[in-house]
This record gives C-alpha cells, structure tokens and sequence, in this order.
C-alpha cells in the first residue's frame, strides 16, 4: 500500500491571483527544504509500514516540471535507499507533445521526464476516461493503435499508449502498470460505463502479455463498497483473474 500525497491548490486560470496557491508552489516549497521534506516523508512511510508514495497531481495549472525533476528525483534516492518507492500517476490517453516548459496538465502528461526516477508510473489513461472521448474512449472503439489526433509522432487508442510509453523507455516489467476504471455494466450487461467489453478487455490482456506488463491497477468510484454485482460486469473481475493466474 502506498501513501498517496495530495496537493493543495487555490488558483486556476480563472482565479490568477498574485496570493493563490499552485501546485507548483507547493514543489518549490518542498524543494526549498528537500533534505528535510524527504526525511518526514521517509518517517511517514516507515510509520505505517507503507510501501513507499504515490503521487496523483490532478492539477492543470501553475504546475513546474523541472522543480518536480529536482524534488522527486532527490527524494527517490532516498525512499530507494531504504526500499522504499516512488509511484507518479501519469496520462498518456491523448499523446500530447511532452513539454518541460508547459504550466498546464504537465505533472500528468509530462510523465518523460519522471521516468528516471519513478520506480513505478500508473497510467490513467488506459482506464479510459471521458476526457479523452474520441480519441482513447470509450475503450472498445478506440482499442487499437493509432496515430495520436495532431501528434503522429505518439499513439493513441488504448492499447496505442501502452506501446508508446514502452517505445520512450518506460518498463513494462513492472515500472508501468495500466489503470482499469472497472465501474458499471449496461443493463444488457454487455460493456461498462467506461466501454469495455468482455472481447475488448480479454484483447487488451493478451496485448499486455505480449508486451511483458504484468501489473494492472483497479479504480472503482465506491471502494468496492457496493456488492461485486453492481461494481462492475460479472465478466470483469473473472476476466482479471484468469490473466493474473495465467
């Protein structure tokens, strides 16, 4: 289990004002005192037995990508020093040009330059979501590789990003691990809210064995608080299983 670090943020590109908060603030901050600020983190995860720290900046505004280079990639020698981990979620989804300089969305489709010292890198964008419609979701539609909208330089579809952030180095052994957003089922019980269905799911899969990934993360809205029957599909969770075991 690992500790997931949230980010406070009172500005926006609607809300500039010179006494609101970033996300980049927030790194400077830490930076300004990185020693200390990865020792606490240290005594944190240590604390409570935790495997290490998982970052998930959702923030599209003020963001910093070369303070985040120079924060995490000193704090990461140190979690590794003690066997500990540092794990970013990313979102490759829409293949947009990776850009040390951009302000907006950088933290998560930036992911490049995190890959030297990111033991481990989720991306959300396999699970997939609606805010890449039309180009990685609904999943089943755009399951397969293609040349990113804008971007044929980077790939697109579901299936296209796990190929993608294998081509610019990331590890499929265990460094990327592809997200699934498993929540509901149609009422024919044929896809889930996300557009996967069961042929859709099993092929993408056979794709992650082909290409060596063997982890996967789950996300499900209500923390499998609801009965297993109204999570998902009753293919979804039978379907993971049989991949796990192989």
């Amino acid at each position: 289990m690992y500790m997931t670090l949230v980010v406070y943020q009172n500005c926006s590109a609607t809300n500039p004002d010179p006494g609101c908060w970033t996300p980049g603030d927030t790194c400077e901050a830490a930076l300004a005192r990185v020693d200390d600020f990865g020792t606490e983190l240290l005594g944190w995860i240590e604390a409570y037995s935790l495997k290490g720290v998982h970052l998930d900046w959702e923030f599209g505004y003020g963001c910093n990508v070369t303070c985040h280079q120079q924060l995490w990639g000193h704090v990461s020698k140190k979690l590794r020093a003690s066997g500990k981990e540092l794990a970013i979620s990313v979102d490759d989804s829409k293949g947009t040009t990776i850009d040390r300089s951009a302000t907006n969305w950088t933290y998560e489709t930036d992911w490049y330059f995190f890959k030297e010292y990111a033991d481990v890198m989720i991306d959300m964008g396999t699970y997939p979501g609606g805010w890449a419609k039309g180009i990685s979701w609904p999943a089943s539609q755009y399951l397969k590789p293609y040349p990113c909208p804008g971007n044929a330089s980077r790939t697109c579809g579901v299936e296209g990003q796990v190929l993608d952030m294998i081509k610019y180095g990331v590890d499929p052994g265990y460094q990327l691990q592809t997200g699934l957003w498993i929540d509901g089922c149609f009422p024919n019980g044929t896809m889930t809210t996300q557009g996967w269905t069961e042929q859709s799911l099993q092929d993408f899969l056979q794709l992650l064995d082909k290409q060596g990934v063997k982890v996967v993360t789950i996300w499900t809205s209500d923390a499998f608080l609801l009965a297993p029957s109204r999570v998902t599909c009753p293919w979804f969770m039978p379907a993971l299983r049989k991949w796990i075991l192989g």
